[in-house]
């Protein structure tokens, strides 16, 4: 087959393929997408006023807090920026250090058994027990 002969097959099948998508019919009926009553804020979505209710905890001074955990006896604990991590009684008053982790504790979490743990972004994974000894779980 010559080169000529290629080409004329060429732009004919093209031609065909347009020809085919402008004219072929299309069994296609579009219809106008008519959206659902709005049912307001309700359900999880209605207004709420629990946030307002919020009071700003005394940290002494302390930069941060990146965190805070409640113990089972209803302790506030927070992570603060420069490694401490205070406790607070259940009222949210009389910040007391509890530890020092040597690093930026950056997410913290009680597990059932008390056990604090600790993401640090210096040291890694820490874990805390009920009388303050860290332990580094996985290092960063």
């Amino acid at each position: 087959m010559s080169g000529r002969m290629l080409k004329f097959l060429l732009i004919a099948f093209v031609i065909a393929a347009i020809a085919h998508l402008l004219f072929a019919p299309i069994p296609i009926s579009p219809r106008a997408y008519t959206a659902p009553p709005s049912k307001g804020f309700t359900g999880p979505f209605s207004v709420n006023e629990k946030l307002s209710k919020l009071k700003r905890l005394p940290l002494g001074g302390g930069t941060g807090p990146e965190d805070g955990a409640m113990d089972a006896q209803g302790r506030i604990f927070v992570s603060l920026r420069n490694g401490d991590i205070l406790r607070l009684n259940a009222e949210g008053k009389s910040p007391t250090p509890w530890v020092n982790t040597g690093g930026c504790p950056l997410g913290i979490e009680f597990d059932s058994t008390g056990i604090l743990w600790v993401a640090d972004a210096y040291r890694g994974l820490l874990s805390i027990d009920q009388n303050g000894q860290i332990r580094v779980r996985a290092a960063s």
